[in-house]
């Protein structure tokens, strides 16, 4: 009797000797792999509470949501632009401001007319000469002003700035300093008190004008103040100086 059975895997074996049925489907299926064989590099880090892709892995903040994950819950979150203010470089000691060059040398003109006026009207002899010098030396005046905040800025170490505004804002101090001084001396007073009311006004009407127009502090308004009395000191000084090397010897 001989063995008729067909060999099991032999090569000569064809796909009809499967045991699969004909003409039906074959079926596949979906495996997860484990997770000690998956690259953790490929595993894409979300934030549990919205599920936003977080920026690293090392992330524990999710930046749409504010979600913590360390602490367990929502934390605000602002998200925006930040304005970067350029650095304008160093603040100049004399800046446009307050009432600006304008108006305070308008003002500082007509004070100083007012002074002229007042200057002839309670002068003992040669009215008109007063008025005059008054007017004249007004400017003077006004620069050694301008002279005196230059060498503050410099002991202040900041940059000089705006000519202009410091010209006007010196008119207007020395104008109410020429004013309140002749204004004084026009009152029916013994001259000491005249001497007092009109430097007294004059300081402190000059003091106001240069703290408040070139906002200062009050420290440096003085040290303005105090340059500015100095110069003029050592002006007037030189002036009488000359007046008398200039003056004719008196005859004998």
């Amino acid at each position: 009797m001989t063995d008729e059975r067909e060999p099991i895997g032999d090569e000569g074996s064809t796909p009809e000797s499967s045991d699969a049925p004909a003409g039906k489907p074959e079926q596949t299926y979906d495996v997860e792999a484990p997770d000690s064989l998956v690259d953790s590099n490929e595993i894409e880090d979300r934030c549990p509470k919205c599920g936003t892709p977080m920026p690293n892995p090392g992330a524990v903040v999710c930046m749409k949501c504010g979600y913590d994950q360390v602490q367990n819950k929502v934390i605000s979150t602002k998200v925006g632009t930040v304005e970067v203010v350029a650095d304008a470089g160093p603040t100049m000691f004399v800046k446009p401001g307050r009432l600006g060059w304008k108006a305070p040398a308008i003002i500082g003109g007509v004070l100083i007319v007012a002074a002229a006026v007042l200057a002839g009207m309670h002068a003992p002899h040669r009215p008109i000469s007063h008025g005059v010098a008054t007017f004249l030396f007004a400017p003077v005046f006004t620069g050694i002003g301008v002279a005196a905040v230059l060498l503050t800025a410099l002991l202040m170490e900041e940059p000089f700035g705006r000519l202009e505004h410091a010209a006007g804002r010196m008119l207007m101090a020395v104008g109410l300093v020429e004013l309140s001084w002749h204004i004084a001396w026009n009152l029916e007073l013994a001259n000491p008190l005249r001497f007092l009311i009109g430097a007294s006004i004059g300081v402190g009407a000059y003091f106001l004008v240069v703290w408040w127009t070139f906002s200062l502090t009050r420290t440096v308004a003085l040290m303005v103040s105090v340059i500015h009395l100095t110069l003029w000191a050592i002006f007037m000084g030189l002036l009488s100086m000359h007046a008398w090397l200039a003056a004719p010897p008196a005859a004998s």
